[in-house]
């Protein structure tokens, strides 16, 4: 579970578990553990909840949905008098309310999970393959901060980023990565995420891919690319 209120949602999953819901793990929103998890277990379901009732800016929880999607399917816990369509249309799995009986819940959240580990085949979520794992031999010259025995990056913010760069299928908006990557109460700036792509460029190369940016009306697009050997391009395109 990612919670962008995780001390009221640490309560709330303590009612699932007694009523027969496994082990559920609750993460603060940006929690590089939990999408590390998320990103090394293809088929394990996101529950992202949305416990507040405090006002959002339009367009700001599908925004959240959009962004968790990245790592998993997405399934999203919410208050009775949430509008649910928008979170739908930002690609949820399935939305369910929080005051429905912590059996019921229970039941659906497993029924999507049972979903989510029968997903089989090519989509938008990331898969995880030998090739996507580190190297040995860091290829930056001491420059990203990472081990160089390894290549493995000392910051997993950055591990996170460099995995989602290499195992996407589909483009991605830069607004779902600088949200993603940020806190619950603000995005990553554009020009931090820029940073940390640039940083990411001598490890896409050692992945065999080619990264560039393309800046036009007020827009980033990121391009990560197999190079000459590899496969056809993916794509993460920022708008």
């Amino acid at each position: 579970m990612i919670s962008l209120e995780p001390e009221r949602s640490a309560a709330w999953t303590s009612s699932l578990r007694a009523a027969g819901l496994p082990v559920l793990a609750c993460r603060p929103w940006g929690d590089s553990h939990g999408y590390q998890y998320l990103l090394h277990n293809p088929g394990a379901l996101a529950v992202l909840d949305l416990p507040g009732l405090a006002p959002q800016p339009d367009g700001a929880l599908a925004q959240f949905v959009r962004a968790a999607r990245l790592l998993a399917p997405v399934t999203v816990t919410v208050p009775a008098d949430t509008d649910v369509v928008p979170l739908l249309e930002a690609g949820a799995q399935n939305v369910v309310r929080r005051d429905e009986p912590p059996r019921v819940l229970a039941a659906r959240l497993l029924a999507d999970a049972r979903c989510a580990a029968a997903f089989q085949g090519p989509g938008p979520y990331p898969v995880r393959t030998s090739e996507n794992r580190s190297r040995p031999d860091c290829p930056c010259a001491g420059t990203c901060a990472c081990d160089g025995a390894s290549g493995r990056l000392f910051f997993r913010s950055q591990d996170v980023l460099l995995e989602l760069l290499c195992r996407t299928t589909r483009p991605v908006c830069c607004h779902d990565l600088r949200c993603l990557l940020g806190s619950a109460t603000r995005p990553m700036s554009l020009p931090a995420l820029r940073g940390r792509l640039d940083r990411l460029t001598p490890h896409l190369t050692s992945r065999r891919r080619e990264f560039s940016r393309h800046h036009a009306w007020g827009m980033d697009t990121f391009t990560v690319r197999p190079n000459a050997a590899g496969p056809q391009a993916d794509s993460l395109a920022a708008c």
